[in-house]
């Protein structure tokens, strides 16, 4: 029962986490690479509403699972776009201690 809606959050869920992480990569600002977890959460917001309020029942119940496997997505992707500058640099500082400790 799980699967469909799992499924369709896969591709637009990834597809947010791939351009926050490309966006890190160009070390652009904070801003900016929040903007594709943003959009993601107002797409599964959109869904939940519209699943609960227009269409209703069963297949309602489907959307509002689409719309909370996309808001996991959405979540981790927004995750991303905060956090990128600092987990490279507690990876710098890890291999800067390890690095001193051999020598």
């Amino acid at each position: 029962m799980l699967k469909g809606p799992l499924l369709m959050a896969i591709g637009p869920g990834l597809l947010a986490i791939l351009i926050t992480w490309i966006l890190g990569k160009f070390k652009l600002p904070v801003y900016v690479r929040i903007i594709p977890g943003i959009l993601a959460l107002f797409g599964a917001f959109y869904i939940a509403y519209n699943g609960y309020v227009n269409i209703r029942g069963f297949e309602g119940g489907a959307h509002l699972f689409l719309a909370f496997f996309l808001f996991m997505f959405a979540t981790i992707a927004l995750l991303m776009g905060i956090n990128h500058r600092k987990i490279e640099e507690v990876v710098d500082d890890y291999k800067e201690g390890e690095l001193h400790e051999k020598s």
